[in-house]
């Protein structure tokens, strides 16, 4: 079950093919940003393959053609767009941003692959790897969706199973061998939360450097038990405790819960609906991005948003409502900027409300009428953590967060830098 060299480039081919196809969308749906949506450009192709797939087997049964013609579909939708909106435009990106980008996916892409080649077995103890294996197994098997419930014959699955569709996708794609893509899985979506932050980091900054430390912070940084651990390590000389260090310790810092972290989940390996989903969160995050940079709220940017906040739900049902109420704020936030095409109109920042939520679950409607959930869920526990834990978990980013805000203290820096963004990206579309 291990990954050999073959695997790697097919399975990476198949990433580079999707992100290609989907990249006028991209282009069009970003074109408020300095790269133009290119860093997301694969995720939202595994995005619109993953949902056309889903909604095509409505009708023709999902099966090898029916993603292949999801395939079709996301390359005809790219062509429309390009002939609609790309070729009466000039839209150009640094072809050497290009050639960095994707020389950190490879990277990235290579080492997680590498990581899981010297751990490639699929087990049940100490983690989910057994459950994923077997969810993504059942997915290659279904000819229907819901699909089937591989624990119990006669049922059908009562839970979030898009990550393991989009993985059974890359797995008709590629031909690789399941047990195989399994860990090339991982490695994937490593990479595709690697680029998509870095490309937040970059939009933001329009620098390389910032884009690599944005992607440091949300796919390798992690708490500070890590870094605790191997200090006790080091002023107890106790050299030889490296090679037994327990990175399970940093995962479960509050008792009786559970504390994972993106490099974490990446580092355990399990294809599980958390990690899957962390890249598609990231990509939310961009297309929000690109409407605060924007100078209008153009309803076809709202219903795209709806679309990729609404795909969380089947994805990770969890993550929903944390980036529904995201995207009402970013909306508000455009109602309450010092743009006067926004402010004279009030009935039109409602609809985009409205509309975002709406697409957002009428698009997946399928899905919600087939879902069925026969107990409460408790979203809040009872009792509190210590303060000791919590500032174990979360110190490092609040020494950051508040030493940004203390240094920006009483000026207005940053809502300056975010008004004369929006200045520039106006007068730039008005030239054009």
């Amino acid at each position: 079950m291990g990954v050999n060299l073959f695997d790697i480039a097919i399975w990476w081919l198949v990433l580079e093919i999707i992100g290609f196809l989907a990249l006028p969308v991209s282009f069009y749906l970003c074109r408020n940003l300095k790269d133009h949506g290119y860093s997301v450009s694969k995720p939202f192709g595994l995005l619109l393959t993953t949902y056309f797939s889903w909604i095509i087997s409505y009708f023709t049964g999902y099966s090898y053609f029916s993603v292949l013609f999801s395939l079709v579909l996301t390359g005809i939708f790219s062509l429309l767009i390009y002939f609609i909106y790309m070729k009466k435009r000039h839209i150009s990106v640094d072809k050497k941003y290009i050639f960095k980008f994707e020389i950190l996916f490879l990277i990235a892409f290579i080492i997680f692959a590498i990581i899981r080649a010297y751990s490639p077995e699929i087990y049940w103890t100490g983690g989910e790897k057994f459950m994923d294996m077997t969810y993504i197994n059942s997915m290659l098997r279904t000819t229907e969706f819901p699909p089937l419930d591989p624990w119990m014959s006669g049922t059908v699955t009562y839970y979030y199973y898009f990550g393991y569709l989009i993985v059974a996708n890359l797995i008709n794609i590629s031909g690789v061998f399941p047990s195989i893509a399994f860990n090339l899985a991982t490695a994937s979506f490593f990479a595709l939360s690697f680029a998509t932050a870095f490309g937040i980091g970059f939009n933001l900054t329009e620098k390389i450097k910032y884009g690599i430390i944005t992607a440091f912070f949300v796919t390798i940084a992690g708490n500070l038990v890590g870094f605790f651990q191997l200090m006790d390590i080091l002023i107890k000389e106790n050299y030889n405790g490296i090679l037994s260090f327990s990175y399970w310790t940093s995962s479960r810092v509050i008792p009786d819960t559970i504390n994972e972290f993106p490099f974490f989940s990446f580092l355990q390996g399990d294809v599980h609906a958390h990690m899957i989903s962390i890249s598609f969160q990231l990509l939310v995050i961009v297309l929000l991005l690109n409407i605060v940079r924007s100078s209008d709220l153009e309803l076809t940017s709202i219903l795209i948003v709806g679309l990729a906040i609404g795909f969380l739900y089947p994805l990770n049902t969890w993550d929903y409502p944390v980036y529904l109420v995201l995207g009402f704020i970013t909306v508000t936030t455009m109602i309450l900027s010092n743009n006067p095409e926004i402010k004279n109109n009030v009935i039109k920042p409602i609809i985009s409300i409205a509309s975002m939520a709406a697409a957002s679950y009428l698009l997946y409607l399928p899905y919600h009428l087939s879902y069925k959930i026969d107990r409460s869920v408790l979203l809040v526990t009872s009792g509190r953590s210590s303060l000791i834990f919590y500032i174990a978990i979360f110190g490092f980013f609040l020494f950051m967060i508040y030493t940004f805000i203390f240094e920006n203290i009483g000026n207005n820096t940053g809502n300056h830098t975010i008004n004369n963004n929006i200045n520039d990206n106006t007068n730039n579309r008005k030239s054009k």
